[in-house]
């Protein structure tokens, strides 16, 4: 089975990208955690909201391709507003 079909299956995450760094990337993009919610959908993430919201409030693990497609919202987001910031993907 693929990290995409089970969204749980993922193992610690790296010490250069914890779960914690997400939440002051995202203030630092400009986004409410609902906006980034939908950016990440648009780009293929398969989470439920509240998956995602769990993500970012107490650690909940999420597959790696999800975790990296939430990094990717959030890297597009520093593109658009010209900031110099990019988060690290997941390996």
């Amino acid at each position: 089975m693929s990290g995409r079909d089970d969204l749980s299956s993922v193992g610690q995450m790296p010490d250069e990208m914890p779960w914690r760094t997400l939440t002051p990337a995202r203030l630092r993009a400009g986004l409410s955690l609902w906006d980034l919610y939908l950016r990440y959908v648009a780009l293929g993430g398969l989470a439920t909201s509240k998956m995602l919201f769990g993500h970012f409030s107490k650690g909940a693990e999420l597959a790696t391709n999800e975790h990296n497609l939430i990094v990717l919202a959030l890297n597009e987001r520093f593109l658009e507003i010209d900031a110099q910031e990019r988060l690290p993907y997941m390996g």
